[in-house]
């Protein structure tokens, strides 16, 4: 699950320092409602809650089917995140994408110090969980 806040130049879709792989993830059947100041979007696995009107992250959480709180969002991660090892059982596990930098086009050298930050794009941050 992929909750994003609209950055200044819209959703993000391009591959970013953290995130690499924008397309190509399986989609699944949702329904949408409003419920109790929430936007409640619901699959056959789990049920995301994101207040009304959000302008961030903060409030949104994840129910599995029998009601039990699988995610909510408390903070964006730090570079000292913990990493789960392969053997965990996990029922959900987070990172954010914030700062979003977006690499070069081009690549990384040093004869492209004459673009701005080398060519990485990093005016479109905004939280991405």
């Amino acid at each position: 699950m992929r909750l994003e806040v609209k950055g200044p130049r819209g959703f993000e879709n391009r591959p970013s320092f953290t995130v690499e792989k924008r397309s190509g993830w399986d989609t699944v059947a949702f329904t949408e409602k409003e419920e109790d100041g929430f936007h409640v979007i619901e699959t056959a696995m789990y049920t995301v809650h994101v207040p009304q009107g959000a302008k961030a992250v903060d409030g949104c959480y994840i129910t599995g089917k029998q009601g039990s709180t699988l995610w909510r969002f408390e903070t964006d991660t730090t570079s000292n995140v913990y990493l789960p090892s392969a053997s965990e059982e996990l029922t959900a596990w987070s990172f954010t994408d914030t700062p979003r930098v977006i690499p070069s086009p081009d690549g990384y050298g040093v004869a492209q110090n004459f673009y701005e930050n080398n060519g990485w794009d990093l005016k479109n941050d905004a939280q991405d969980v």
